[in-house]
């Protein structure tokens, strides 16, 4: 079976789910690191700066500026996901596919089976059908893409 567009759809939409969660997870970083530069920074301040206490100061400043860094590139993906995002979602909506309607109007529509077999002029069984085809190839996507991730750490 040829990819069908919403296949590729998918793909971006679960490696943008992905590299969004990373971003959160670094902004929590970023928020921990910038409390504990402001304790190193506060405590110094009440007396003279010692030697392990500037090292731990220079330590966190740098984390934090690398957390930043890494926030400010995982921006930049996102932002290229979305683009490409969208730009799958408008061949979705041009495409004369059956299978591509069926998750355009399930997955980004967020349409019921009922609202699809009224879009799609099939009858109800049939459209069980092509949204479970469809579910089937979304789980198999899931699937292979979870297993990549594993597979890099």
């Amino acid at each position: 079976m040829i990819n069908m567009i919403y296949e590729e759809y998918y793909k971006k939409y679960y490696d943008y789910k992905k590299i969004k969660i990373e971003k959160d997870d670094l902004e929590n970083k970023k928020v921990e690191l910038i409390g504990l530069v402001e304790i190193k920074s506060s405590s110094s301040q009440s007396g003279g700066y010692s030697t392990k206490k500037e090292d731990k100061f220079l330590i966190y400043t740098a984390e934090l500026e690398e957390t930043e860094l890494k926030i400010y590139q995982k921006d930049k993906i996102l932002e290229e996901l979305k683009t490409q995002l969208k730009t799958k979602e408008n061949e979705l909506r041009e495409s004369k596919d059956i299978y591509d309607k069926v998750f355009l109007y399930k997955y980004i529509d967020k349409l019921k089976y009922y609202q699809i077999s009224a879009k799609i002029k099939y009858e109800k069984s049939r459209t069980y059908d092509f949204i479970n085809e469809v579910d089937k190839n979304v789980e198999k996507i899931r699937k292979m893409k979870s297993s990549e991730k594993i597979g890099k750490n």
